[in-house]
């Protein structure tokens, strides 16, 4: 039997609450990512930049999390596999987790990268502007 989709996006937000990474690498997704998604925009980016040096993110590296990149090798392998799910990876094999668990990313933690990624995507569609309920 499927789920429907609202009890995997209930789903999704439960691992999401309870996970393990970081609100600022939350933040560092969220920047990656800003742009990438249909319905985002500029504003979107620039919420996700400020809510990131809010975290204590240094402006250079969020310049380069915004290109999908970092300083750091774990957190660009972060970014990296968020933009390819956001991107339409159609499946999430072997080859795509390779790269963060080479780094040091546990499944779990893949697990959560992906959620945040999906969440992420529900959010873009929500509508915004006047009468859109996204304001």
């Amino acid at each position: 039997m499927t789920e429907s989709p609202f009890a995997a996006y209930v789903s999704f937000r439960e691992i999401a609450e309870v996970g393990r990474l970081s609100p600022a690498l939350r933040a560092q997704i969220a920047v990656a990512l800003a742009g990438e998604l249909a319905g985002s925009g500029l504003r979107d980016v620039s919420v996700a930049f400020r809510h990131a040096v809010e975290l204590g993110v240094d402006p250079g590296e969020i310049a380069l999390n915004r290109r999908g990149s970092s300083r750091q090798p774990k957190i660009a392998a972060a970014l990296d596999l968020a933009r390819r799910v956001a991107r339409g990876a159609e499946e999430i094999d072997a080859l795509i987790l390779a790269g963060p668990r080479a780094v040091g990313w546990r499944d779990d933690e893949i697990a959560e990268i992906i959620a945040c990624v999906v969440l992420r995507m529900v959010d873009a569609c929500q509508p915004r502007g006047p009468g859109g309920g996204g304001g």
